[in-house]
């Protein structure tokens, strides 16, 4: 078999995008060449009437909708299967556009759908003889109606749970008000579910990706640890974050990888998306050849003042290559350019 090469993309959003060749036209031919392509959609493909918003006085839309025609964009740069288990992907009317809308284009869905079922159902996909799958579950979600049901639409969620701890200062005082200890931990019965369907697929799938919707910007929380690591012991292949819209350290776990988030790929509204110098994105490039990951790097991207994703040597970004090479040494991981990508190096 032939080296094979998958790609993923960080946060996508189209709203308020109208022409589907825009945002990716300078990393069309680029992408083109991956076998395979996974990407978190950070919005829903619904067709909806702008509503007037009494508040602030300004028209707005209700939810993070893109026009359903978008779906071309992600068609042009040969995406083949979208996470949707995130905090945008809400309302039934939304979440099943959007799945439509998909499975008209042939793009395939994991993490939301018309119940549960449906939700959790992870791509699959053959490549030659290269079996790849891919499911998806958010930890970050809308507390009511937005979980997926066994007859409610909704999201594919994996609950954490927070507990604060008082920190003593080394003497036997307690003093009120000190700041506490944050422990989060994943509730044992979801994460038993996901861990079961990891199994199932690494039964059948040569590759198992696990995606994750989690965290919080600017630091690594203890349960997304706890969830990367016992994903990758029962099987999965590799870990891709998302949801912080920043791009965070990675870790080599067993000999594999782990990206606690991607950032961006391309966001248009909100989440520092009007500066597009304030964003900078990840995306992970990995190469299987005897249906074993042999190599994992990632290439930088960022948004142009034109609105369109491109690709930016590691040569450009010292500083932001530092910061990540400094989160990344904390799990003993260790980031080597090589020319345009930046290796992960397995020790």
């Amino acid at each position: 078999m032939s080296e094979k090469k998958i790609m993923f993309l960080g946060d996508i959003n189209l709203m308020g995008v109208h022409d589907p060749e825009l945002p990716f036209e300078n990393v069309t031919e680029y992408l083109q060449s991956a076998d395979a392509i996974f990407t978190n959609l950070e919005c829903c493909l619904y067709d909806c009437d702008i509503v007037y918003n009494e508040i602030n006085s300004q028209f707005r839309y209700e939810g993070l909708y893109a026009e359903t025609k978008m779906v071309e964009a992600l068609k042009k740069i040969g995406v083949t299967g979208v996470g949707t288990a995130n905090n945008v992907n809400f309302g039934v009317d939304a979440i099943l556009s959007s799945c439509k809308c998909l499975k008209e284009n042939e793009i395939l869905n994991t993490g939301s759908g018309k119940n549960i079922v449906r939700a959790i159902k992870p791509i699959e996909i053959e490549r030659d003889d290269l079996k790849i799958g891919m499911v998806q579950r958010t930890c970050v979600y809308w507390p009511v109606n937005h979980e997926a049901r066994l007859r409610m639409p909704g999201v594919a969620v994996l609950k954490v749970h927070t507990a604060y701890r008082p920190v003593f200062d080394g003497r036997a005082v307690e003093k009120p008000g000190m700041l506490p200890e944050v422990l989060t931990w994943a509730d044992p019965n979801y994460l038993e579910s996901y861990l079961d369907q990891i199994k199932k697929m690494k039964e059948k799938d040569d590759i198992v990706i696990a995606s994750m919707h989690w965290g919080l910007e600017g630091q690594i929380v203890s349960y997304q640890t706890e969830i990367a690591h016992a994903l990758i012991d029962a099987g999965a292949d590799i870990v891709i974050g998302h949801g912080t819209h920043k791009c965070s350290g990675m870790e080599i776990y067993k000999g594999k990888a782990i990206f606690y988030s991607i950032g961006h790929f391309y966001f248009n509204i909100g989440h520092c998306a009007t500066d597009p110098g304030a964003w900078i994105g990840l995306m992970p490039i990995i190469t299987v050849e005897d249906k074993k990951i042999n190599s994992v790097k990632f290439s930088f991207v960022r948004r142009t003042k034109e609105y369109k994703t491109i690709l930016v040597s590691p040569d450009s970004l010292p500083d932001k290559l530092k910061e990540l090479e400094d989160i990344s040494a904390t799990f003993n991981t260790v980031l080597k350019a090589d020319g345009d990508l930046v290796e992960l190096c397995f020790n």
